[in-house]
């Protein structure tokens, strides 16, 4: 994964899929144990009326646990996706209490296509009523 300092990320808007590392500024029961964290912007839209994307633990023993789901006007007209300008500007209060945006890392998910063994997987081309694993 290639990492860029998320006040440098060149894109206006981070999309489903984009990971947001950040240190732990400090280890209590409203925050994570782990020094470092990273968290996956995730498709939350459909989950309440009115909200936009969210962010998701990805890292240790926490990881699966829903950090936040963001406000609708997280998200740029027309985008589906959360305003980098916006998570700068409303950091504090809906995603990171005690760290700022200066101290955080964003990477973009790549599509993969091998297996951990370096099999370079492709899509069985089959029919529609059978299943191949």
């Amino acid at each position: 994964m290639k990492w860029i300092k998320l006040l440098d990320f060149e894109s206006d808007n981070f999309f489903p899929g984009t990971v947001i590392r950040v240190p732990t500024m400090r280890h209590s029961s409203n925050w994570y144990y782990d020094s470092v964290m990273d968290f996956l912007v995730f498709d939350a839209i459909s989950y309440e009326n009115g909200c936009g994307l969210g962010l998701i633990v990805l890292s240790g023993p926490k990881a699966g646990k829903i950090n936040t789901i963001l406000p609708g006007s997280s998200a740029p007209n027309g985008a589906h996706a959360i305003s980098k300008d916006w998570l700068i500007n409303n950091w504090n209060e809906y995603f990171y209490p005690d760290g700022t945006p200066a101290q955080a890392w964003v990477s973009v998910i790549e599509s993969i296509n091998s297996l951990p063994d370096g099999t370079v997987w492709e899509i069985p081309d089959v029919g529609d009523d059978e299943v191949s694993l």
